[in-house]
């Protein structure tokens, strides 16, 4: 069921569309409800829709090679997610999961295709949030991979190793 127009003017980077191009965006997303601790999408999914937080939050998080849990992102109300995989068709790159009870506007990617062709200042918008998603994403990804490093270097380290260490402070 389409949404009402006005809802867009909360989402920052779509109150400079007019209300036209507002309205036709509009008739083409959904309004979805989520409980707390539910989950919106998961790793690997095939990505048919693009999600804009209407209200509450979403955790954004990936997994390492050892299944730890990294938090890319705590959306709230305006933020998009599910972008990537919308744009390249490819699976799901991350899980999301409603920290509270949040309500997304969902775009599919049938109504997002024709949308585009027909107010490309919009592609320029949500290029531009993916854009600021990357550097968000780079910057956890450099403090993770800088703290894993120096974990690794730790248990690394032989049992000759910690007892040269421990010598000087006996």
């Amino acid at each position: 069921m389409p949404i009402d127009a006005t809802i867009l003017n909360q989402v920052e980077h779509l109150r400079e569309l007019g209300d036209k191009a507002k309205a036709a965006l509009a008739a083409r997303i959904d309004l979805r409800k989520y409980s707390a601790g539910e989950n919106i999408f998961s790793f690997g999914d095939p990505g048919h829709a693009l999600y804009i937080v209407h209200s509450g939050e979403v955790e954004i998080y990936v997994k390492n090679h050892q299944g730890e849990k990294i938090v890319l992102e705590i959306s709230k109300p305006g933020d998009i997610f599910g972008e990537i995989s919308l744009l390249d068709e490819g699976p799901r790159t991350a899980w999301v999961n409603a920290v509270s009870d949040v309500e997304v506007l969902r775009l599919d990617r049938e109504h997002f295709e024709d949308y585009i062709r027909e107010y490309t200042p919009a592609a320029l918008n949500l290029l531009s949030v993916a854009a600021r998603r990357l550097r968000k994403s780079d910057e956890v990804i450099r403090r993770t991979v800088s703290r894993n490093a120096n974990d690794v270097t730790a248990e690394q380290q032989t049992v000759l190793t910690r007892i040269a260490d421990a010598v000087p402070s006996i």
